[in-house]
């Protein structure tokens, strides 16, 4: 498997979670049975083991997203510093309790279970949709922003123009 964030790993563990759900919701389902499996039994063991394999999966993605958030907190934290060594002291304690909740937020994705992931993003969602909503947008400006710099940088400007 892949340990790039974004790559099959994700498709593959959805799709391994798609077949259990659908081996557990219809034992009589074709899956099972190309495989020679029939009895109700070995359909329950083999949906066990892909739920169990995707969840193996989503948790070493999760993981990796703590590494990450975890390495924007200590990013956050120098800056801090920086700006401390520079006498700006209200934006450095700014940054410094930005670190100390992306930090804590870090922890929280290292520590809970995938579903209680979830079933906090959902509850947020439906609680402060507006919240959600200009996060998106703000993600989306920022991702623009990146990506029309990233291919200004790539494409060389030219010197005549015929």
């Amino acid at each position: 498997m892949s340990d790039e964030p974004g790559t099959s790993d994700d498709k593959t563990a959805s799709v391994i979670r798609d077949m259990a759900d659908n081996i557990l919701e219809n034992p009589t389902e074709e899956p099972l049975d190309r495989l020679g499996a029939s009895e109700e039994p070995a359909r329950k063991s083999v949906a066990a083991e892909l739920r169990e394999t995707a969840e193996q999966v989503l948790d070493k993605q999760r993981q990796r997203a703590a590494d990450s958030v975890k390495s924007v907190a200590e990013t956050l934290h120098q800056t801090a510093d920086q700006l401390d060594q520079q006498r700006i002291g209200p934006v450095a304690d700014y940054a410094r309790r930005a670190a100390v909740e992306v930090d804590s937020f870090a922890e929280t994705v290292r520590t809970r279970s995938l579903d209680d992931l979830m079933n906090d993003a959902t509850t947020l969602v439906r609680q402060r949709p507006g919240l959600f909503l200009a996060g998106a947008a703000g993600i989306g400006f920022l991702l623009g922003r990146f990506l029309r710099a990233s291919d200004a940088r790539q494409v060389p400007p030219t010197g005549n123009a015929f």
